[in-house]
């Protein structure tokens, strides 16, 4: 069994399609990651706004967005690589992208990252400071 101490730690700061992609790549390669986002949840500029009001009668009023990137274009070779093993697993990106669901995209795919509560953005401030000796 390893020493925890030699155990990796990264930082990845921004929680939108590269960070995610970044931290999901360390992680598999054993490094422990912890992903940081400045918003309230993960996506980035790929991600979906929802807001709630109270109509006449008090009932309840509810809307989405997307406000970001309206289109993908897969030009990397890793990102068409998970594109690849979406379509070999019987998934289909663009089917879970019209639906806003990157959540159960990445879950069924294994690549789903989950950050836990973020408190506030004052809170969720960590700064690393890493310093290797030499000799």
């Amino acid at each position: 069994m390893s020493d925890p101490k030699d155990t990796k730690r990264i930082a990845v700061v921004g929680a939108g399609i590269a960070g995610a992609a970044c931290a999901a790549s360390l992680q598999q390669a054993g490094v422990q990651v912890t992903l940081f986002d400045k918003s309230r949840g993960v996506g980035g500029r790929m991600s979906t706004r929802r807001a709630a009001w109270a109509g006449e009668g008090g009932n309840e009023c509810t809307v989405e967005f997307d406000h970001g990137a309206q289109a993908i274009t897969a030009r990397q070779p890793r990102f068409r690589v998970l594109l690849a093993r979406a379509e070999a697993a019987g998934m289909s990106a663009a089917e879970f992208a019209a639906e806003n669901d990157p959540y159960t995209f990445f879950r069924k795919l294994g690549d789903l990252i989950v950050t836990g509560p973020t408190n506030t953005n004052v809170m969720d401030v960590r700064i690393v400071a890493v310093r290797e000796e030499v000799e």
